[in-house]
């Protein structure tokens, strides 16, 4: 099966990215085994989620993490919040879903822009 997954970013660009969730692939079902080792329901807590080796070791995973969660405020991710994560991590995704990830970990404001102010705090991070 291929669960066509539509991304809506800021830009009001629409791409869609097509994750194959059937447990004969190689990646998703790692991501799937790798999110029901974290999750003790069908949510996981963002703390958790910045202690797997892909993010343990980056300064912005805390900001990653909120990106990617629908509610970022709830302080969990859902299964389809950590298979966009990963999937925008994965080689398959193309530059400009990645670029536009970027930016809005970048974007802390969320206003669609970068600022000095915005800039400063993401150079500062990379040197913690």
């Amino acid at each position: 099966l291929i669960n066509q997954r539509l991304y809506n970013i800021k830009s009001k660009s629409w791409m869609v990215c097509n994750i194959h969730t059937q447990p004969h692939g190689s990646e998703p079902p790692q991501v799937h085994k790798k999110f029901r080792d974290l999750a003790s329901a069908d949510r996981v807590g963002i703390q958790r989620v910045m202690d797997i080796d892909e993010l343990k070791n980056n300064p912005f995973r805390k900001r990653i993490c909120r990106v990617f969660a629908e509610d970022p405020t709830s302080g969990q991710m859902s299964f389809d919040d950590f298979l966009d994560m990963m999937s925008v991590f994965s080689e398959e995704a193309t530059r400009e879903v990645k670029a536009s990830y970027a930016f809005r970990v970048y974007d802390m404001d969320g206003d669609g822009t970068l600022c000095y102010t915005q800039e400063s705090r993401c150079c500062r991070w990379m040197l913690l």
